[in-house]
């Protein structure tokens, strides 16, 4: 039984990368540090491993408030189950809504 290594396209839409650090879980679930994954356009990822990527941006100052706010006040109403699904109307049970979880009893 082998395990093939994923390949993954993480290309920024604006902006560039300052500086990339990935960190691969190893078999005793440790983080450490792989130097080989550099490139984001091209990572070839180790099989069966988690792996973190931490991104410095050159310019962090871009980001205005108006991004950061809902789309549409009718999203921030929305009720969501905990698999991440918008639930219409909601039965029995625990729903995530505004970001905190709630209980429909």
């Amino acid at each position: 039984l082998s395990y093939a290594r994923r390949k993954v396209d993480l290309s920024m839409v604006s902006g560039d990368a300052e500086e990339v650090r990935t960190y691969v879980t190893d078999r005793s679930r440790n983080l450490r540090l792989d130097t080989s994954l550099q490139d984001l356009h091209n990572m070839e990822l180790p099989a069966r491993s988690a792996v973190t990527v931490v991104i410095s941006l050159e310019d962090a100052t871009g980001i205005g408030n108006e991004e950061l706010r809902m789309a549409n006040v009718e999203s921030a109403h929305a009720i969501y189950d905990l698999s991440g699904r918008r639930v219409a109307n909601p039965r029995k049970g625990i729903y995530i809504k505004n970001g905190n979880k709630i209980v429909i009893r």
